[in-house]
C-alpha cells in the first residue's frame, strides 16, 4: 500500500488545487457564479500538463493508476446514493435500445473499416469493443482472449484515451447546445457516446458543474453502467467471431482463449445498484433529518474520490504515446468516435426527443 502514496498524493493534490484554483478564479477573480469554472476541466488539464511537461518519478505511477482505477470505481459506487432503484430501471429502460444500436453499429463499422485501412484485426477488434463498449475495461477483457501483443492492446488505448478525451472535454458543451439544455437527452449522448467509463463520468462532472441543478450525470452513469454491462455478451462473441476468422486465414498463432464471463462484470457496477438500494430504503424507512446528511456525504465523498480520478486522467495521458500510433489507427479511431456519436444523436433524436 505504501507504494500507492506517491501517485495517489499527486492526483489528490491536483484535485485540491483545481478545486480552489475553479471557486478563486470564477468567484473571487471573474465575479461568476460558483460552478461556471469546472475543478474538473482544471484537473485534467493540469493532470495533463504535469504529466506531459514535467518528469513524475516512477514511483507515482502505481498511485495514480490506482487513483485511476480504484477511487474512480469507488466515486461511480457511491454516485449511486443519488438514484432509487425505480429511477435506475426507467434511465435503463430508455437507454436500452440506444446502447444496443450503437454498440452493434460501432462493431460491425469500425471491424469493416479497420480492413478497409489494412489494420491488423487483433488491433481493429481492440479499438471496435473499446470503442463500442467501454473503453479501456473492455480492451483489457478482450485482449487475451484474442491473443493480442502489447502493442496492439497499447495502440488501440491510445485512440481511446486520445478520442475520449476530445469527446470528453468537447461533448458536455455541443450536447447543451444539440439537446437545447433537456437533461435526458444530454444524459443518453455522453453515455452513448462517449468511449471510457472515467470519460463519460468526466463529461457529466463537467456538465453537472455548469448546470448544477442537471440530472445529466445520474443519466449517464446507468446508460454507461448498462453499455459496461454488455461485455458479458459482447465479448464471448467477439471471441469466437475473431476465432473463426483466423481459423479461416490458417493464423495458428491467433488461437483464442475462453473469456471469464464471471471476471467481465465490473464489481462497481454491483456497488452502484447496493447504493440505489440503499436510497430506495432509506427514503422509505428513515424518516429522520439525520438521513439527508447522510446522503448528501456520500454525495461529496463520490464527487472528491471521481474528481481526484479526473486528476488522474490527466496524468494518464501521454502525447508521447499518442504520436506512435500512426495514421491507420487513428483514422479507425476518429472514423469509430464520429460513428458512434452519429447513431447516439440520430437515435436520441428519434426515440427520445420528440417525446419529451
Amino acid at each position: 500500500m505504501l507504494n500507492l502514496l506517491p501517485g495517489v498524493a499527486l492526483a489528490l493534490t491536483i484535485a485540491i488545487v483545481s478545486m480552489a484554483g475553479a471557486q478563486f478564479l470564477g468567484t473571487a477573480m471573474l465575479g461568476l457564479p460558483s460552478g461556471l469554472v469546472s475543478p474538473i476541466l482544471i484537473a485534467i488539464l493540469l493532470g495533463i500538463g504535469v504529466r506531459n511537461f514535467t518528469r513524475i518519478p516512477v514511483s507515482c505511477e502505481s498511485g495514480v493508476g490506482f487513483a485511476l482505477g480504484n477511487i474512480l470505481k469507488v466515486g461511480i459506487a457511491l454516485l449511486g446514493i443519488r438514484l432509487s432503484l425505480d429511477a435506475v430501471a426507467e434511465i435503463g429502460l430508455m437507454a436500452a435500445p440506444i446502447v444496443a444500436a450503437s454498440i452493434g453499429t460501432a462493431l460491425i463499422v469500425v471491424q469493416a473499416l479497420a480492413r478497409w485501412v489494412g489494420l491488423a484485426p487483433r488491433l481493429g477488434t481492440l479499438i471496435a469493443v473499446g470503442t463500442s463498449i467501454c473503453g479501456v475495461t473492455a480492451i483489457a477483457a478482450v485482449a487475451p482472449c484474442i491473443r493480442a501483443r502489447d502493442g496492439e492492446v497499447s495502440y488501440a488505448i491510445a485512440c481511446i484515451a486520445l478520442f475520449g478525451l476530445m469527446s470528453m472535454l468537447a461533448y458536455p458543451f455541443l450536447a447543451d447546445w444539440l439537446f437545447a439544455g433537456s437533461d435526458i437527452s444530454i444524459g443518453l449522448f455522453l453515455g452513448t457516446a462517449i468511449h471510457d467509463t472515467a470519460q463519460v463520468i468526466g463529461a457529466g462532472l463537467l456538465f453537472e458543474q455548469l448546470h448544477p441543478q442537471s440530472q445529466a450525470l445520474e443519466i449517464a452513469t446507468v446508460t454507461k453502467l448498462l453499455r459496461n454491462l454488455c461485455m458479458l455478451l459482447v465479448i464471448p462473441c467477439m471471441t469466437v467471431a475473431y476465432a473463426r476468422r483466423a481459423r479461416s486465414a490458417d493464423d495458428v498463432a491467433a488461437e483464442c482463449s475462453t473469456p471469464s464471463l464471471l471476471g467481465a462484470i465490473p464489481l462497481f457496477i454491483v456497488g452502484f445498484v447496493v447504493m440505489s438500494l440503499v436510497r430506495t430504503c432509506g427514503d422509505l424507512w428513515f424518516d429522520v433529518p439525520v438521513w439527508p446528511i447522510f446522503v448528501d456525504g456520500l454525495q461529496q465523498v463520490s464527487q472528491v474520490c471521481l474528481t481526484v480520478a479526473m486528476a488522474a486522467v490527466g496524468l494518464g495521458t501521454r502525447f508521447s504515446a499518442i504520436r506512435m500510433l500512426g495514421m491507420q489507427p487513428l483514422v479507425v479511431g476518429f472514423a469509430a468516435a464520429a460513428v458512434v456519436g452519429v447513431v447516439s444523436l440520430s437515435l436520441i433524436r428519434l426515440l427520445v426527443s420528440g417525446a419529451i
